[in-house]
């Protein structure tokens, strides 16, 4: 198979073995590192563990400039120890955020960002293909490069990589399936299906059916668990808000479709969770106030919007210019 990331080059590999932009292998196993991103920091001697403890700290503190220190953080611990799938995961899971909300502010250039991304995870899916979560980003990473340079040629490719983890791991392979699909035509079956995928995912994550005409997620919250695949589905240490992430999509994906009134119930789903934390002294979900705007607004007029034939005018889903964080952050945005 041959997958064509952003930068226009071109890689083979049995299985998308291979799928590293930046990142080859030779015939003794050993790797180039991930193209260099130059924040003009790093130290050569942090230890993976260090790299590691700062990037959650960053992370949930939305410290969006400290990402890039800890990607050379992260680079140096690659050189001495390629060998090291979890810190080469977190290299490019770090590059992703930093790709993800880089309208936040000035950084390295995206298109750097993005081999570095891509090649990361491509080389922890080539070393290690059983890690399903690195393979559903990796997929994204595609997806989102090809909607940007029109490539239907990679979205198939990136259609490759995610689908199968809709059965493999459900829990977070249907949400990566409709996040693949988030940015298509309102009224295109591509984009219903995505919505589709949701309802599946909350589905999954009760054990039962959603109403799909008032999906008060009250009386399932006492299902809460932190362990297993199943802790995708909910508010965990590593992502205290995810619930209220995935609902505050979920609603505006429903405006997107005009199903406004259902739209309202999970945006009234996040309060919920306000009112009755799942997890014990959680702190306020700080995209609250994005809820509460769209609760105020012209739900329907939002919808109209999409109609409008250029995509660039359409409003975005979830709390734009924030995306990990909308479900990571806890002490700032």
């Amino acid at each position: 198979m041959r997958v064509r990331m952003a930068t226009g080059l071109l890689l083979t590999g049995m299985a998308m073995a291979a799928v590293a932009a930046g990142c080859s292998s030779s015939d003794d196993g050993t790797s180039t590192p991930p193209p260099a991103v130059d924040s003009g920091t790093g130290d050569a001697g942090i230890t993976a563990a260090g790299a590691e403890a700062d990037f959650w700290t960053a992370y949930h503190a939305g410290d969006y400039d400290r990402g890039r220190s800890i990607i050379d953080e992260m680079q140096a611990v690659h050189a001495a120890h390629p060998e090291d799938i979890r810190n080469t995961e977190l290299l490019g899971l770090t590059s992703l955020w930093q790709l993800s909300e880089s309208p936040r502010t000035h950084g390295p250039p995206a298109s750097d960002v993005a081999q570095l991304a891509g090649g990361s995870l491509g080389e922890v899916h080539a070393k290690d293909p059983s890690n399903l979560f690195a393979q559903g980003f990796l997929g994204i990473i595609l997806n989102d490069q090809g909607e940007h340079q029109n490539d239907a040629d990679m979205r198939a490719q990136a259609a490759s990589l995610i689908d199968p983890l809709t059965t493999a791991a459900p829990y977070y392979g249907l949400f990566f399936s409709f996040f693949r699909k988030r940015n298509q035509p309102a009224k295109g079956a591509e984009f219903a299906s995505g919505v589709d995928d949701m309802w599946k995912l909350f589905d999954a994550c009760i054990g039962g059916t959603l109403d799909r005409d008032n999906p008060d997620y009250t009386p399932y919250l006492h299902q809460a668990t932190a362990e297993g695949d199943a802790r995708f589905c909910w508010d965990t240490d590593k992502a205290p808000h995810s619930l209220e992430g995935m609902f505050l999509y979920m609603g505006d994906a429903l405006v997107k479709l005009g199903k406004t009134d259902v739209a309202k119930v999970f945006y009234q789903n996040t309060r919920v969770i306000g009112a009755h934390p799942i997890l014990p002294g959680a702190r306020p979900w700080l995209h609250a106030d994005a809820v509460d705007a769209r609760l105020a607004s012209d739900l329907e007029a939002r919808h109209a919007a999409y109609a409008n034939a250029d995509p660039q005018t359409w409003p975005p889903l979830g709390d734009a210019p924030y995306n990990c964080t909308q479900c990571h952050g806890t002490t700032g945005k």
